[in-house]
């Protein structure tokens, strides 16, 4: 055998050991691999803001209490009653409260805790209402305009009454008309009954050096705060 043929000989066998040779080669793990369903997720809600949960059950039933109550139950509602036959208004508006009111009370508190968002996306769920939340942000708007009036009125009735004189006592004010009429004044009043034509009486009464009806008489109360 040449020289030249020995050489190619023992490269030969060079390449074949180092082909048998067993070397350690690092494969890529599974928890290496990116998830592509997370990926994907993340970044369609990689604009949106991070979201508070509530801290106990406690903080989210204070919270719901808090809105769904207000001046319009302790304040708004017995004047409705009253104005609207009192007891046998409580007949329509449980009715009405159980059919509508709960169960759009509890959608509401469902859709926003199950996707987390204010109520202008909520309705991304179902395009066709998407209206609806957009309805509701501007009654939200116009109730927070009535709503700072009420309590603009609650806070001038409170600091009124800390008077040592309240100005619906008497009828000495400058709103007040000629109707007005203290009910403990009333008993001292000049009054007698008019004949009608159609065979009714009236009771006229001398107020003010006014002949007024009985019935069109108002109190000073009524005059200052309505």
């Amino acid at each position: 055998m040449t020289e030249r043929g020995q050489e190619m000989h023992q490269e030969f066998d060079e390449n074949t050991l180092k082909l048998n040779r067993h070397e350690d080669i690092e494969l890529p793990t599974l928890s290496n691999v990116p998830n592509l369903v997370n990926q994907i997720s993340y970044s369609k809600n990689a604009h949106l803001p991070e979201r508070g949960t509530w801290a106990s059950k406690l903080d989210f039933i204070l919270s719901v209490v808090g809105l769904a109550i207000g001046l319009g139950n302790v304040w708004r509602f017995p004047y409705l009653c009253y104005k609207n036959g009192g007891g046998a208004f409580l007949v329509p508006y449980f009715i009405t409260l159980i059919l509508a009111g709960i169960p759009m009370f509890f959608m509401e508190l469902a859709l926003g805790q199950m996707l987390t968002i204010g109520g202008l996306g909520v309705f991304q769920i179902a395009p066709i209402f998407k209206g609806i939340g957009y309805a509701a942000a501007v009654m939200s708007c116009w109730m927070n305009i009535y709503y700072i009036v009420i309590l603009a009125w609650a806070m001038f009735y409170f600091f009124m009454s800390l008077r040592s004189d309240v100005p619906w006592r008497t009828c000495n004010n400058y709103w007040n008309t000629i109707y007005c009429v203290n009910p403990y004044d009333r008993r001292a009043l000049t009054c007698w009954e008019k004949f009608n034509p159609n065979n009714t009486f009236t009771k006229i009464c001398q107020v003010n050096q006014h002949n007024i009806s009985a019935n069109d008489l108002t109190d000073p109360v009524k005059e200052f705060w309505e």
